[in-house]
């Protein structure tokens, strides 16, 4: 059912993907950006081995600079 919502959006939004730095986490990665070619990763450098609850403090901050049409806030 994901699949089927991120389908339908198309174009109509930006994907940013972020997922532990595990192999379980890059496994998932790789798959949304072969399935999604617009999409990028999201503070996933490609050397990255962190897992997403140690750069919480950064995720959250970056949510909260975009407002919902992905206006950058000031």
């Amino acid at each position: 059912m994901v699949w089927e919502l991120l389908r339908a959006l198309g174009d109509h939004a930006r994907l940013h993907l972020r997922a532990d730095g595990d192999v379980t986490g890059w496994s998932i990665v790789n798959t949304m950006l072969e399935t999604f070619p617009g999409a990028q990763p999201w503070r996933m450098p490609p050397d990255c081995r962190v897992y997403e609850e140690e750069l919480l403090s950064s995720l959250t901050h970056d949510l909260r600079a975009i407002d919902p049409v992905g206006r950058r806030q000031s």
